[in-house]
């Protein structure tokens, strides 16, 4: 057995992971939703495909918007998820001896 504060060391780390992906994919998501028709341009030069037809569609640009409330409640099912998500394997590494472990690498 492991001493208990491994565990807290395993479940920050996965955490951590977790807060920083979470993060990353907030800030990413709303600039992206934000710049979709530069994208959407950057993506029609590098393809040379048609991304949005504003004559089939009738509309000229790609409709985007951010909702604050939505936002903030995808971060907050994503930040229980990955945390939840950290419990089962920190306590397991924390409970896993080493030297076991590496037996069979």
């Amino acid at each position: 057995m492991a001493p208990s504060g491994w565990s807290s060391v395993f479940f920050i780390i996965g955490s951590s992971i977790g807060f920083l992906g979470t993060f990353l994919g907030v800030v990413g998501g709303i600039y992206l939703a934000n710049n979709l028709q530069w994208v959407a341009d950057l993506i029609e030069k590098m393809t040379g495909a048609t991304v949005w037809d504003a004559e089939t569609r009738f509309i000229s640009e790609i409709p985007s918007q951010v909702d604050n409330a939505e936002v903030i409640a995808v971060t907050v099912v994503a930040l229980t998820l990955s945390l939840l998500a950290t419990i089962f394997p920190a306590l397991r590494a924390a409970n896993t001896d080493p030297v076991k472990a590496l037996k069979y690498e």
